[in-house]
């Protein structure tokens, strides 16, 4: 993001103009931006988590992409299901046409939609999201979001998060939540569970500034 605001400063010089910024612009692309990330992955570690009746459903399926894109802002990740397998990607796929393409009406649109604001169908409805492709198959994937929001989300004051994976997003928002007071469950492959019973070593960027010649501070929690 501060790479793009420098951008658009230069933009701005050169043609005499004033760039202005509104900070709950990059808020709102941010958070719709993770959230895309976040469903495609948690869609892919929930069949590889062994959920039956996702297996079900990604079992009888060949080699198909499910795209997911916020247009025009560019926003976009991909769920590719092969046989029973499932694989989460950034951006769009490009080796072949997706057998479903959920288009988000811009970050509004997709906020409306992924916060619950209205329902999937109201939204397809109203134009907030746009379905290419099987309405079948959507309405089964769009059935796994909802399941995972709840899974995710928990209910009542102390929640019960379940990030996807543990790559560098699940376990940082894992330790977030943790911080937090709430209890955090990681959904990982087969056989992958025992490995990090010790904990993970983490290392987050502290908020002091990095200098010249040296790194940016950072904290080594155990998580």
């Amino acid at each position: 993001m501060g790479i793009a605001v420098d951008y658009w400063k230069l933009v701005g010089e050169s043609l005499g103009v004033k760039v202005a910024f509104t900070p709950e612009l990059f808020a709102d692309q941010l958070e719709v931006k993770l959230t895309v990330y976040m469903i495609t992955a948690a869609l892919s570690q929930y069949n590889k988590g062994g959920d039956p009746e996702m297996e079900r459903w990604t079992a009888r399926q060949p080699d198909r992409i499910y795209q997911f894109s916020v247009e025009p802002e560019g926003i976009a990740a991909y769920l590719r299901v092969r046989a029973g397998q499932t694989k989460a990607g950034r951006g769009v796929y490009e080796r072949r046409r997706p057998f479903v393409h959920m288009r988000f009406h811009g970050v509004d649109g997709a906020l409306a939609v992924m916060n619950r604001e209205v329902d999937f169908v109201d939204g397809v409805s109203k134009g907030f999201v746009r379905i290419d492709g099987s309405p079948e198959y959507a309405a089964n994937l769009n059935d796994f979001m909802m399941r995972l929001q709840g899974l995710l989300t928990g209910r009542g004051a102390r929640r019960r998060p379940r990030c996807a994976g543990l790559g560098a997003p699940g376990t940082g928002y894992g330790w977030a939540f943790a911080e937090a007071g709430h209890e955090v469950t990681h959904l990982v492959g087969r056989g992958r569970a025992g490995q990090y019973e010790a904990g993970i070593p983490i290392d987050l960027p502290a908020s002091a500034p990095a200098t010249r010649g040296r790194r940016r501070p950072s904290i080594a929690p155990q998580w």
